[in-house]
């Protein structure tokens, strides 16, 4: 299928139909393409150190928290009482404290809304010498009903708890935990599945239960090495077919564009259409 324009991407932003996952070509990559399954991150393992932080939870530091929650909460029009305070701030320290043991047996599987941006490159696939896979998103598979878009934001999410009296205030706190990222990382326009794993867990099946989803396209670096392009329809020789395009510099602009190429599954080599 046609790699969705940039045009088309930014009209579908809220909904999109395909997301992106950059690779390095390396010996993990390759694991879980030969494998049909996505590898999923550990919390502790994100570059951004706030990233899904959870603020501490030692008494002293619940202390502070609570008294400024209390003078917060002094301020508003409409006070809590007391009694309403107090069981606030009692659900508000529980929902920490589950946080905190919870999101460290969950894993992340980040993509983006987009190939085209050229930091994505850069970073995520070894300066353009790695590649891009377009997943399907669609209603009814997991990429369609549980990844959620990442908003970039100034203010760290642990300010949302301070909205007390209302219950959902902790809901969306823990939603924001895990998708709000500071405004310098927006270029990535990051979707991200999080999603509970077993002990000693790190991948998931990619067509089947839970994810039920599968590979639109293949995406190659315009550094790619050719015994790397090689080696990448190896891995999906005997599948499914997959289109294959090639990024190249744009003539005109600092920016990447896709073309299309013609897959030579006997020779494992690639031609321009």
């Amino acid at each position: 299928m046609a790699l969705p324009t940039r045009e088309e991407i930014e009209a579908t932003s809220a909904d999109p139909k395909s997301l992106f996952k950059f690779y390095g070509f390396n010996r993990n990559a390759l694991a879980c393409l030969i494998g049909r399954e996505v590898w999923l991150a550990n919390p502790a393992s994100l570059n951004d150190p706030f990233d899904m932080f959870i603020p501490p939870t030692s008494e002293a530091d619940f202390a502070r928290e609570r008294e400024a929650l209390a003078r917060i909460n002094k301020a508003q029009a409409k006070p809590l009482s007391d009694e309403g305070f107090a069981e606030s701030w009692a659900a508000t320290r529980d929902t920490l404290t589950k946080l905190q043991e919870v999101l460290p047996r969950c894993g992340i599987f980040s993509m983006s809304a987009t190939p085209y941006e050229l930091l994505l490159w850069s970073h995520y696939a070894d300066n353009h010498r790695g590649f891009c896979i377009q997943y399907e998103r669609r209603k009814g598979n997991v990429l369609g009903e549980k990844a959620q878009q990442v908003v970039y934001s100034s203010k760290r999410p642990i300010s949302l708890l301070r909205t007390l009296g209302d219950t959902g205030s902790i809901t969306a706190c823990v939603e924001a935990v895990v998708t709000t990222k500071a405004p310098c990382w927006a270029y990535e326009k990051e979707w991200r599945l999080v999603y509970p794993l077993n002990e000693g867990e790190r991948t998931l099946a990619l067509t089947g239960p839970p994810l039920g989803t599968r590979i639109q396209s293949v995406i190659l670096g315009m550094r790619i090495d050719e015994e790397h392009i090689r080696t990448l329809i190896h891995a999906f020789r005997g599948g499914p077919e997959i289109e294959f395009h090639k990024m190249r510099m744009d003539p005109q602009r600092y920016e990447v564009e896709p073309f299309p190429v013609a897959v030579d599954w006997e020779r494992a080599e690639i031609k321009a259409l």
